[in-house]
């Protein structure tokens, strides 16, 4: 693996400390989460323009498992003692194989 990628990794691991996580397939992940956003920017065709909320997932968490895929849905609390939110997954990124970056948004939104 290259110093940039394991950069990221490190940084991503220490961000785990927080407490977020993300179930999803019975398996509870820690993670990367940013801030959730409200609103309603949308684009024409009335979906939101950005992701309510985008998470980062190191790949390693899942042990040579699958992966989330677009339309599932998983468990996302913020920090420990948070009010669990349940997100549909609208966009999935692999990012050099060592990240799984998911675009979420709330699932009663259109898909």
């Amino acid at each position: 693996m290259d110093d940039a990628t394991q950069c990221l990794l490190d940084g991503v691991a220490e961000y785990e400390s927080v407490g977020s996580t993300f179930v999803w397939n019975g398996l509870t992940l820690p993670l990367c989460g940013g801030p959730e956003l409200g609103g309603k920017l949308l684009e024409a065709g009335g979906q939101r323009l950005t992701a309510a909320n985008t998470l980062v997932i190191r790949v390693e968490h899942f042990a040579g498992g699958t992966l989330p895929a677009e339309k599932q849905t998983g468990v996302f609390t913020s920090v420990p003692g948070a009010t669990p939110k349940t997100y549909r997954i609208d966009a999935r990124t692999i990012f050099r194989n060592a990240l799984l970056i998911l675009g979420c948004n709330d699932p009663a939104e259109r898909a």
